[in-house]
């Protein structure tokens, strides 16, 4: 079955009974992993914070009312699935990829070449046939990153 949806679909466009779920996984918890942390990332406004909180005394779903409103900022799934990985809700992650959505990458090439200042020697770990391995820190996690080799081998003429 094709997916009605790709990371790059905006928030309000998802399914509403893949929404609702959502919104059941994340406000059965008032942690980090639900929709507190939810909005701790999302909203910086501390008024906002504030009326969310109250969602729940009308009977409404506080994380439904937090991404109704992320989602009029044009936030897409794939931006949901990155907060959804930083918090590690391995739960909520799984209604999307199970729709073969996937999360964009964490880091970019200029990211990694930055962290590891243009794949230094001082930072190679390893190499192989294909490929070297080095290792760098970027925002304080520590990462084995692999690095292709692309060689052109052409038949010698005889």
């Amino acid at each position: 079955m094709k997916p009605s949806f790709s990371a790059s679909t905006p928030i309000l466009d998802v399914a509403p009974s893949l929404m609702e779920k959502l919104c059941q996984i994340m406000d059965s918890h008032d942690g980090s992993l639900g929709w507190r942390g939810l909005a701790e990332r999302i909203s910086t406004d501390w008024l906002e914070f504030r009326t969310i909180e109250r969602f729940a005394e009308q009977g409404k779903s506080r994380t439904g009312e937090l991404l109704w409103m992320w989602g009029l900022k044009n936030k897409t799934v794939g931006d949901l699935l990155q907060l959804l990985h930083d918090m590690d809700q391995q739960r909520a992650i799984h209604l999307f990829v199970q729709k073969d959505v996937k999360p964009r990458s964490l880091f970019t090439y200029e990211d990694i070449a930055l962290a590891t200042r243009k794949f230094h020697h001082d930072f190679k770990i390893g190499e192989g046939a294909f490929s070297e391995v080095y290792k760098t820190v970027i925002q304080n996690k520590i990462f084995a990153v692999k690095r292709e080799r692309l060689k052109l081998y052409t038949k010698a003429s005889c």
